[in-house]
């Protein structure tokens, strides 16, 4: 029982990717989600990963500001799938 149910868990956690906010220069952060083919469609990986770098900025009491968005929808070959990447940086609420 103890062994269907850490394969149940290695399966869940094993469907998408999250590393969380990554720096990537001066004020400026990524993030991203790659999700397998069970997973949601690359529409709601990006609304993911959007709405966690815009938790990320109102929790430095800042706004969100888009850099650069990409999307890439590889064909199923050595287990790659959708990926999501956001670049962004995060401004004072009243320079938007």
């Amino acid at each position: 029982m103890r062994w269907l149910a850490l394969i149940a868990c290695l399966f869940l956690f094993g469907c998408v990717t999250n590393p969380g906010v990554v720096p990537s220069g001066s004020n400026v952060y990524k993030v991203s989600r790659q999700a397998s083919a069970e997973s949601p469609a690359a529409t709601t990986l990006k609304a993911d990963a959007l709405k966690e770098a815009g938790k990320y900025c109102l929790g430095r009491g800042k706004t969100l500001k888009v850099l650069h968005a990409s999307e890439t929808r590889p064909a199923y070959l050595f287990r790659k799938f959708q990926q999501v990447e956001i670049k962004f940086t995060c401004v004072d609420k009243a320079a938007q």
